[in-house]
């Protein structure tokens, strides 16, 4: 009978195999997750990406109805008005719903979006706006908008308009009307101070007259 010679050979045991498998499942799930995390942070870089937008867009709205503006009018401080040279509404812009408050313009709402705040004011002079909100989207990305924002056209006579100082009406008129009776009245002192000085001149010749009517007599 002849003798077997023993293999060079051997073979995978279970035990190895089930470490391979186990291995490579995790293998797996890292590469897995990896890309689940790359696709979220993409849709989320996305998502913010498009609110942002949106917000420059509805800002970009408002500024221009406020650079155009005449008037201003601001209806609390989550609404305001703008107002052309007639006096006539050019856009009001308001946060309201009973529900997911979103950004209107004359009652119409400019984004599906989501407003959790918003804030406007005005200087005292009510020539520029000072406009803030925030947006929520569906997917949680929100972006937040900031701007001041100064209207280009002077002030008039639209109703609930303020005069500015600086395009030359209201106060600063007023003021240059004062300076106007000032200064004519400084003409009139001149003029008196004229008539005076030739009164003085009139007495220097009289007494010139004199002096040599006196000089005759000795004579």
């Amino acid at each position: 009978m002849a003798s077997r010679r023993p293999s060079d050979q051997r073979g995978v045991t279970l035990t190895e195999l089930m470490v391979a498998m186990m291995a490579a499942f995790f293998i797996v799930v890292a590469l897995g997750k990896i890309v689940t995390i790359n696709q979220r942070s993409f849709s989320a870089s996305q998502g913010k990406s498009e609110i942002q937008q949106t917000g420059s867009r509805i800002l970009d709205q408002m500024a221009r109805s406020v650079r155009q503006a005449h008037a201003i009018t601001v209806n609390g401080a989550t609404s305001f008005t703008t107002l052309d040279r007639d006096g006539n509404v050019m856009d009001t812009y308001s946060w309201t719903g009973p529900s997911g408050r979103r950004i209107q313009r004359d009652a119409v709402t400019m984004s599906p979006d989501e407003c959790t705040f918003f804030w406007v004011t005005t200087d005292p002079d009510t020539v520029s706006v000072t406009i803030e909100f925030v947006l929520n989207d569906a997917d949680g990305s929100s972006a937040r908008v900031l701007s001041h924002v100064a209207k280009r056209l002077g002030p008039g006579s639209a109703p609930g308009s303020t005069p500015d100082p600086a395009d030359g009406g209201g106060a600063a008129g007023s003021s240059s009307g004062e300076d106007d009776d000032d200064w004519f009245g400084d003409d009139d002192d001149d003029d008196h101070d004229g008539h005076d000085d030739d009164d003085d001149d009139d007495d220097d010749d009289d007494d010139g007259h004199g002096r040599r009517r006196r000089g005759g007599g000795r004579r």
